[in-house]
């Protein structure tokens, strides 16, 4: 059988023991088990990287679509230019008050930055092609076409499926079936996931964007 949203849309299905249940509702609750599952603990699996190199007098450039958590932002190239920034990161009101118009500033090795609609924005403007290196936690991938496959790895998928159960009992009103499959949920996700893919110190650094978490 293939990893991907129609099984585990049948998978649910067959637990319920109602092959008529809302497979639009189910693919709902797939989404918001994986969000969970993948917001709960900080996943190896759920990490990505993106190296950009610096233009020179350009402070603002597009971030990755899949970043939900900023966790480190380094200046990593050329050689003797290394800097660590991740400490750096000010709310876009604090940097917008103290570099009102960055692009007016004299060019400089980068030190401050900020989030805004999804660019990346420097302080001062480099004054060389500086290789910056980030490093995040990804958005969870948003299950819709049959054929999609969920970030959480297939040797798990029943915790997917655990999670749409216990909110497809919650939608017929079975709380008392919804509170066992998420009591096995958190037994499964405490006592294998984290095993495996957690990494050493627990929790991301978070960071705030634009008044909200990141």
């Amino acid at each position: 059988m293939a990893y991907q949203l129609s099984q585990l849309v049948t998978d649910v299905r067959n637990k319920l023991d109602d092959s008529s249940f809302s497979s639009t509702l189910i693919t709902a609750f797939l989404n918001d088990s994986q969000r969970y599952i993948v917001n709960k603990y900080h996943f190896k699996f759920m990490e990505g990287k993106h190296d950009q190199t610096l233009t020179i007098d350009d402070n603002e450039y597009d971030l990755q679509s899949d970043v939900e958590v900023v966790e480190t932002l380094r200046i990593t190239a050329p050689s003797g230019e290394e800097v660590d920034l991740t400490g750096n990161y000010m709310t876009y009101i604090e940097f917008d008050n103290k570099y009102p118009d960055p692009q007016e500033q004299e060019s400089g090795k980068p030190h401050s930055w900020t989030i805004r609609n999804d660019d990346l924005i420097l302080f001062p403007k480099p004054d060389a092609a500086y290789v910056l290196t980030l490093r995040y936690q990804k958005k969870p991938t948003t299950l819709s076409a049959d054929a999609d496959v969920p970030n959480i790895p297939e040797r798990h998928q029943e915790l997917l499926v655990l999670g749409a159960l216990a909110r497809c009992h919650k939608f017929n009103d079975n709380y008392d079936l919804a509170a066992f499959e998420e009591a096995e949920l958190e037994k499964q996700l405490t006592d294998t996931v984290a095993k495996t893919y957690l990494r050493q110190g627990g929790r991301p650094r978070v960071m705030r964007v634009n008044g909200r978490r990141a």
